[in-house]
């Protein structure tokens, strides 16, 4: 009963153009939040078109990296549920792991992935160029060779179909597939949600070293701002019909899925 359960839902949900799954959540402890805070910005708050103030708790990014922590054990490695899907490491010329395309942010669009040797000397970044198609050097491409980009990142790296990726190592700019994966964190504003408290760091030993570069010396004084949320929720969103009209087969389209 619980398989043909699954499958109903499976196919429920595969047959839609869009799927979004909410969740409610509360403060396991303490009464207010850390909100994330951006350069220049800090906290995401807005109001919606009822007039309530929201604030960002974890943007799509955040979550992206939490989603893709749940599928990656160390060093940078699948779990044990997901072992033989493909994996692309990164080691120095001493044999030692710098990174994997689950740890890096990019995923297989990074640098480092992209300019590593492979065991022939072969960098990957000219394997993909040649493989896909590029021209004078990555200036000019021909979009007829879009599927041949979707299956080889398929082959590869294939949650980077998921997450996305774009391609900056080469000019032209449609290297890239947006995210078809979407979550983040909001919190419904209390009606005053504002905390703001300090925080000091006294160093007896030399007070007057505050600035020397590369150190923690000195004394420091700085504010907190933290939020009191009266609601929390959990949006997670995947489209579908971008899914589907990716230039793969219907079992790796499900098996993305």
């Amino acid at each position: 009963m619980k398989k043909f359960i699954n499958n109903y839902l499976f196919e429920e949900l595969y047959a839609s153009d869009y799927g979004v799954i909410t969740a409610r959540l509360g403060l396991a402890n303490g009464r207010f939040l850390q909100p994330t805070g951006f350069p220049d910005i800090g906290p995401c708050i807005y109001r919606d078109k009822d007039g309530k103030r929201w604030c960002l708790v974890e943007s799509e990014q955040s979550m992206a990296n939490r989603l893709e922590a749940v599928c990656m054990k160390s060093p940078g490695v699948w779990v044990d549920a997901l072992q033989g899907l493909p994996l692309i490491v990164v080691q120095d010329g001493n044999g030692h792991l710098l990174a994997t395309n689950l740890t890096e942010p990019h995923r297989i669009a990074s640098s480092y992935v992209l300019e590593g040797k492979l065991h022939n000397q072969e960098d990957l970044r000219s394997r993909i160029e040649a493989q896909i198609g590029l021209q004078q050097g990555g200036s000019r491409w021909s979009l007829e060779e879009r599927n041949k980009l979707e299956g080889l990142v398929f082959t590869l790296d294939p949650a980077a179909l998921l997450h996305g990726f774009q391609f900056v190592q080469w000019e032209f700019v449609g290297l890239r597939q947006t995210r078809l994966l979407h979550a983040r964190l909001e919190a419904e504003l209390a009606e005053d949600p504002e905390v703001y408290y300090g925080m000091v760091k006294w160093d007896t030993i030399e007070p007057g070293a505050t600035r020397q570069e590369r150190a923690n010396k000195g004394q420091s004084i700085a504010v907190k701002s933290r939020i009191v949320p009266k609601d929390i929720r959990a949006t997670f969103e995947i489209d579908l019909l971008g899914l589907k009209s990716l230039s793969l087969n219907e079992d790796q389209k499900r098996f993305l899925f």
